[in-house]
């Protein structure tokens, strides 16, 4: 039994011992103890009762509530590092449904896991109570036509993190944003996959509001917006980062954009637009490919942005990179531009690439690189994991090898072990992994999640030299399909370890 289970039958097991165990159901009743025998039946009862450090298990069906609401002014939410989490049970479903904000988090420390959102519910995390922080969105479903965004984030330290987000357009116009960032700082926004929105998919966003007291400074600050799939926006760009027309000091700062796979959206893949100060943006190690009106456009009052190991490549005739002449301090540097030759408005970059990247399929949308990719080793160490001589440029690393160094077509036979490709990647079906060993051996391949938890384990057998294939059918060790986001791939012999980088996107 994986350890997570094993750890949630002995909760079950000692449930009526702890007290800090609540269970919603849809044969519950509100007026019961909550316990697993006596569930609840709403989970607007349910927030209002637990305690910080308490679990409420929702188990699997559909769920017709109105807004569900976490009010830290009542008294609900966690405090001082204890989460109030709600999750789904086992390998439950509960689905939401009904109205259109689902569940609004005014309160600090919960944490939200596993429950599916439809018919355009949205999860509105708030500050109408105070300042809000600690707040967890995880590996949950939103699917429908939205209002203004799927998940709201306001407040400190949050994570939104493994979320599916599949969108049918909005009913207000330009809106309907996949994740909508309207204030705060030290968030992070991880590894969700993102689609079908009218708006953007990531809309980093402030301004100034009426409600506003004299000299409050809106601020969305320190963000991290990592390893996210984003595409088909239907009116709008995969990414914005933009301020409000406040006319007030620098509000939005310290953004990080980096490893994000960003493709097939209606206007660019990354728009960075001040119309009030922006600072210090840095965009790393992103694939952009498909977006029509071009790969990146910033404008207005910037200062600061260095575009470093991306891959540009659109079929469209904007260019690559357009910079306004009021922004400042605009640096890119080791970009693969596509189609050649690159196309650059008031910017530069002196150690462009310009050649196709070589991805595997974008028929398929997999942006793996094949062997012989220009971008395999291309671009500048900035700290982070990478294989070879120097990191991939664009979001997926080709392999990570405990060897150094990258291996050619000609050199494969002298490696012990050569992993090829995995395919297509990112993925909704069936993958198919290629690899050669240079000689009899013992060989195990694995599946592992964004924590490094083992999902399931492919291959532990002797095998002969030559060249072998094995598929994996996006199912876990209890035939379970994974849902989207980041995972791992780890092939080793008793010498020798090749790990590489998959996304599962449906």
């Amino acid at each position: 039994m994986n350890c997570r289970y094993l750890i949630l039958a002995l909760l079950l097991i000692w449930g009526s011992a702890f007290a800090g165990l609540r269970f919603v159901a849809m044969n519950g009743n509100d007026g019961q103890s909550g316990s697993r025998e006596a569930p609840w039946a709403t989970l607007s009862a349910a927030v209002a009762r637990v305690s910080p450090g308490d679990t409420i298990f929702v188990r699997g069906g559909m769920y017709r509530e109105g807004e569900i609401w976490i009010r830290g002014n009542y008294g609900m939410g966690g405090r001082d590092g204890r989460f109030v989490t709600i999750c789904a049970y086992a390998d439950e479903i509960p689905l939401f449904t009904n109205s259109d904000r689902g569940l609004i988090i005014d309160a600090s420390y919960v944490r939200i896991q596993g429950l599916h959102f439809s018919n355009g519910k949205s999860m509105y995390n708030v500050n109408w109570a105070g300042r809000s922080h600690h707040v967890e969105i995880i590996g949950n479903t939103l699917t429908g036509t939205t209002g203004y965004a799927a998940i709201m984030l306001t407040g400190d330290d949050n994570l939104v993190e493994k979320n599916i987000i599949r969108l049918d357009g909005n009913f207000m116009g330009t809106q309907g944003h996949g994740i909508y960032v309207q204030e705060g700082k030290n968030n992070i926004l991880r590894g969700n996959t993102i689609s079908g929105m009218s708006g953007y998919g990531i809309h980093l966003y402030e301004e100034r509001r009426s409600e506003d007291p004299p000299g409050y400074r809106r601020m969305v600050q320190n963000v991290v917006v990592e390893n996210n799939v984003i595409f088909s926006s239907q009116e709008r760009s995969g990414i914005i980062v933009a301020a409000g027309a406040d006319g007030g000091p620098a509000d939005i700062r310290d953004i990080l954009l980096r490893g994000n796979i960003i493709y097939d959206n209606a206007v660019a893949g990354i728009v960075v637009q001040g119309w009030s100060p922006i600072t210090r943006v840095r965009i790393y190690h992103n694939t952009l490919s498909g977006n029509r009106e071009g790969d990146l456009l910033v404008g207005g009052t910037v200062d600061s942005v260095e575009v470093r190991n991306n891959i540009f490549s659109h079929s469209g005739r904007r260019p690559h990179i357009s910079v306004e002449r009021s922004v400042t301090h605009f640096t890119a540097r080791r970009n693969l531009y596509d189609p050649s030759p690159k196309t650059l408005e008031n910017a530069s970059d002196a150690e462009a690439l310009e050649a196709a990247p070589g991805f595997v399929s974008v028929d398929q949308r997999d942006f793996s690189l094949r062997l012989g990719s220009p971008a395999i080793d291309a671009g500048i160490d900035l700290g982070w994991p990478f294989a070879g001589s120097a990191p991939d440029l664009g979001a997926i690393e080709s392999d990570l090898r405990t060897s150094s160094g990258s291996v050619s077509e000609e050199d494969a036979q002298a490696v012990g072990l050569y992993f090829e490709n995995c395919t297509p990647n990112p993925c909704n079906g069936e993958m198919q992994f290629h690899y050669r060993l240079a000689a009899d051996s013992a060989i195990k391949m694995e599946i592992y999640d964004i924590t490094g938890r083992l999902v399931t384990r492919l291959v532990d057998a002797q095998q002969s030299k030559g060249q072998h294939a094995q598929r994996w059918n996006g199912c876990d060790n209890r035939g379970r399909r994974v849902p989207s986001g980041l995972y791992f791939c780890l092939l080793r012999t008793d010498s020798e370890q090749i790990v590489k980088k998959l996304i599962r996107a449906y």
